[in-house]
């Protein structure tokens, strides 16, 4: 049997590829431009922050990311302690004994860390800790938003990514056009 060729439906839509595909690469160009136009440390200048003005951003961060997280500051305590192991004896500890894993930190000393940045600080492991137990990069931020920088997450790193890898076609692709025309200019003269 052969194939007959059907004819074209009127009611059909028309599809048109080059204006789906020029929408497309317009709008990457768009994303291009606005993902290039973030400002870097150099030129940003300015004077740096406080320890005290950090210190106070960090644990405003830290307390934000607790609330939105849903848990209590009771579970992130007990769930930090847990991922580092400070499951010891029912001591309080304090500012001196924080390297002593043994020991889990207490609430009062928690709710200090949260409510008293001026006096005690947000150790590195701590702010890691929290970061982990509610999910939130935005305890970090105060860290790097001074140098230019912003905390991604590894989708939007990946996103990125292929943003990044998408011009790298776009421009693969205008090379091998500008070459096929002089190729055949060159065929052709």
């Amino acid at each position: 049997m052969r194939n007959r060729h059907r004819p074209h439906d009127p009611n059909q839509a028309e599809f048109c590829f080059s204006e789906t595909i020029v929408i497309h690469c317009e709008s990457c160009e768009d994303i291009f431009e606005r993902v290039s136009d973030v400002p870097t440390a150099r030129q940003l200048g300015g004077t740096p922050k406080s320890e005290l003005e950090l210190a106070i951003e960090i644990a405003a961060a830290c307390k934000k990311a607790i609330r939105e997280s849903g848990l209590s500051r009771d579970q992130v305590l007990d769930r930090i302690n847990e991922l580092f192991g400070r499951n010891g004896p029912e001591t309080a500890a304090g500012p001196d004994d924080l390297n002593n894993g043994s020991k889990p930190l207490s609430l009062p000393m928690f709710n200090h860390y949260l409510s008293k940045p001026h006096e005690y600080k947000i150790q590195p492991w701590l702010l890691q800790g929290i970061c982990r137990v509610t999910g939130s990069l935005e305890p970090l931020e105060p860290l790097v938003s001074p140098l230019g920088a912003r905390i991604v997450s590894a989708e939007e790193t990946t996103e990125l990514m292929l943003g990044k890898l998408e011009a790298q076609i776009r421009e693969s692709r205008r090379l091998k056009t500008q070459l096929a025309k002089q190729l055949a200019a060159r065929q052709a003269g």
